[in-house]
């Protein structure tokens, strides 16, 4: 079986580095010394060789310690339900950010349907104001 022989540049070897950290792909830019982090966190993140080898020693490293996904959220239940009975509603919602991060609901992405309706109702406000608008007429100098 032939292997495949991957070259990386030193700053895509500490990007990888504090990407398996926990850091965000503009951070482990910036920490790898890129001169424009957000573009270069951006533009890693699309390659799919380095996206691969971060799946595959977060894969290996959860294998070591015996971590799953169904296991963390389950733990993240856990802490959810006992932060409610002990009334503690930050670290509930911090719960249950944590699982909608894991679960890839993202506040971006997420829908947000009062947002949309509160939108709806304003562009449709602004096309009737617009169908009856008559710009006022000048009075004609004399």
């Amino acid at each position: 079986m032939k292997t495949k022989t991957i070259h990386r540049t030193v700053k895509q070897t500490k990007w990888l580095a504090a990407m398996l950290k926990g850091e965000n792909p503009t951070e482990s830019a910036r920490i790898a010394g890129y001169k424009d982090p957000e573009q270069a966190g951006w533009e890693n993140k699309q390659k799919q060789e380095l996206m691969k080898d971060i799946e595959d020693k977060r894969a290996l490293t959860a294998k070591k310690v015996d971590i799953t996904r169904e296991k963390q959220l389950k733990d993240l239940e856990s802490v959810k339900l006992l932060a409610s009975s002990s009334n503690n509603p930050s670290a509930m919602v911090s719960a249950i950010r944590e699982q909608n991060e894991m679960l890839g609901y993202h506040r971006e992405l997420a829908p947000n349907l009062e947002g949309e309706a509160y939108t709806a109702r304003e562009k449709a406000l602004g096309r009737a104001l617009l169908a009856n608008y008559s710009p006022p007429r000048l009075a004609k100098e004399a």
